[in-house]
């Protein structure tokens, strides 16, 4: 666990260094997403709120946001990342679902 950890932080590192150069929006996505995976919800919830989901070019990075999003009770974000990942890959009927599910439900 140790090195798993230790892993984790070096990883951590690098994305932040390379946050400084560029802001992408992926790699600021990625680290939400290893904050949350790490249950360091406080810093997973404030670093979800930096990245503009428009920006996001990974579809499987957005999946998993929309589903940290509603699970963090980010509404917004999540129904902002729906929306994205259903404009990035508009023929997947089940992007459409989610978006508009999240729609009516916001």
């Amino acid at each position: 666990l140790d090195d798993q950890q230790d892993r984790q932080k070096a990883l951590e590192t690098e994305i932040l260094a390379a946050l400084k150069e560029a802001d992408a929006a992926d790699l600021r996505l990625r680290l939400a997403l290893m904050y949350l995976d790490s249950q360091r919800l406080d810093l997973a919830r404030q670093s979800l709120l930096q990245v503009q989901a428009d920006k996001c070019q990974e579809a499987t990075l957005i999946q998993r946001a929309v589903s940290a999003a509603q699970q963090l009770g980010m509404s917004a974000e999540a129904t902002a990342f729906a929306e994205r990942l259903a404009r990035l890959q508009p023929d997947e009927r089940a992007h459409w679902t989610s978006w508009t599910s999240l729609l009516v439900q916001s």
